[in-house]
């Protein structure tokens, strides 16, 4: 039992959910087996872990049924009845949580029962509803259709098909922006594959369709046209377009432009995910050699922070990825005091697993930046590796560290051990592979010119560094290798 399947969903209930999930149980229109309840009764006593020997099924048997000898069929059953109601409970959760979806199934129950003027009066509430709430995302569109469908349909039972022109042209339009959004978002994401996990496919029937759809000619129609979503689809398509066309700035300044001007048509989470895409595309930018795009990024991040847009609404901590980009750009931007100041207020965003490392690693960070070298290297050994994610950021600071200080037997040691960690990870990318690998190379040359180990010229270093365009920490390495020239 304590492996099941059954506590493996419970283990994911909030407190909140746990009462919900006694509440569902308990009701005899889901369940009427009072064994399950019980069984539910002694198990949630074991929260949030659920670890003990007391969660063994002969344990378990015996408290069910004091005195009677254990039988496995019947736990059997039990844990699996308990594991129905526990999806059964999800699946409720989600759809009471999804009230678009509730209308549409009660205007259908309305239109099939004859209950008109019931389906009248839903259909006002819900398109109401609809108009007055933002762009959620791409099933904003879905819903909308859904509903023209369902009115649709509704005329046609009532013999009205008169009345369905309206409904027909917008069913139409909506499903066209569906399809469009979705089918962009899907390309984005197959790009993003190919960029960082090298993606290969014989067959992709999206690239095919989207170079056979002449996308642009059907922009410039709307762009004409009074539809009331085409600035919409203009941020989706500039966004693609950005991405797929990297070195081209107007499409990026198109989406960047269109986007900020109607953020406030979509809803919390959908301009979340915008801005992790528009923060994609800068990202793209930088690491082919523009550095200048390091100013819109910080730009950016100054936004989600200003609006609270730094999370999704349905997660309770800041991704780590987001805190790292946040405070790793005010650095490098310049903004030491700014980086400060989020380190303060925001370190408790986090997950509290990620805490205690991310606070050492930023504060090492920036008594690097300040040359404070000795009280980096005191911060950056407090990162407990084991627990931490980010190893490879913290073995390169590292690495940095051992440099300044001329700790130069410290810094081979850790340049061979970082070296095997990056190709033996399975883990990486191979888009991240070669940045670290970049780096080491770059970094072994400086090494061994800094440490007078193995001859090396200043004409060979700078060759290094001027090919290696994607290393990571470029910037480092640039100033190391200017100084032999001083």
């Amino acid at each position: 039992m304590v492996k099941s399947k059954f506590i493996e969903i419970i283990k994911t209930f909030s407190p909140a959910e746990l009462k919900e999930f006694r509440d569902f149980i308990r009701s005899p229109f889901f369940n009427s087996n009072k064994k399950v309840i019980k069984l539910f009764e002694i198990v949630r006593k074991y929260a949030p872990q659920y670890i003990s020997p007391q969660l063994l099924k002969e344990n378990l048997f015996k408290k069910l049924y004091p005195g009677k000898n254990y039988n496995d069929v019947v736990m059997r059953i039990l844990i699996s009845d308990s594991m129905r109601l526990g999806e059964e409970f999800l699946a409720y959760s989600r759809f009471i949580s999804e009230p678009m979806e509730e209308k549409v199934l009660l205007l259908k129950q309305f239109s099939e029962r004859n209950l008109n003027s019931l389906f009248d009066s839903a259909l006002k509430r819900t398109e109401l509803k609809l108009r007055s709430s933002n762009i959620s995302s791409e099933l904003y569109f879905l819903d909308r259709m859904f509903i023209e469908r369902q009115k649709t349909e509704h005329n046609i039972k009532l013999d009205r098909q008169k009345l369905n022109g309206e409904s027909l042209r917008k069913n139409g339009e909506y499903l066209v922006s569906f399809f469009l959004i979705s089918l962009i978002n899907i390309a984005h994401d197959l790009h993003v594959h190919k960029d960082l996990y090298n993606l290969q496919s014989d067959t992709n029937v999206v690239d095919k369709f989207m170079s056979s759809f002449d996308m642009q000619s059907f922009m410039s129609f709307l762009d004409k046209s009074s539809f009331k979503y085409k600035n919409t689809l203009g941020i989706y398509y500039n966004m693609l377009m950005a991405d797929l066309n990297i070195e081209n700035d107007d499409y990026y300044d198109g989406f960047k432009k269109i986007f900020t001007e109607n953020v406030n048509e979509f809803s919390f989470d959908e301009k979340y995910d915008l801005y992790l895409k528009l923060e994609s595309i800068i990202i793209q930018k930088i690491e082919r050699g523009n550095k200048d795009y390091y100013n819109d990024l910080f730009g950016i991040y100054v936004e989600l922070i200003k609006n609270k847009i730094y999370k999704t609404s349905g997660d309770s901590y800041m991704r780590l990825e987001m805190f790292r980009n946040i405070f790793f750009t005010a650095m490098t931007v310049g903004k030491i005091n700014w980086a400060e100041k989020f380190i303060s207020e925001y370190i408790n965003e986090l997950a509290p697993e990620f805490r205690t490392n991310m606070l050492n690693q930023s504060l090492a960070y920036v008594n690097f930046v300040k040359k404070n070298f000795e009280k980096s290297l005191e911060y950056i050994s407090r990162v407990n590796f084991n627990l931490f994610v980010q190893k490879a950021d913290v073995k390169i600071m590292m690495l940095e560290i051992y440099y300044e200080l001329k700790m130069y037997e410290a810094a081979y040691s850790l340049m061979d051990s970082f070296q095997k960690f990056v190709v033996k990870n399975k883990n990486l990318s191979g888009l991240f592979k070669k940045r670290y690998i970049e780096f080491v190379s770059v970094y072994r040359l400086l090494l061994n010119k800094k440490s007078d180990t193995v001859p090396v010229s200043v004409d060979e270093i700078e060759l290094k560094v001027l090919n290696s365009r994607r290393a990571l920490s470029k910037g480092w390495l640039l100033e190391k290798m200017k100084e032999f020239y001083k």
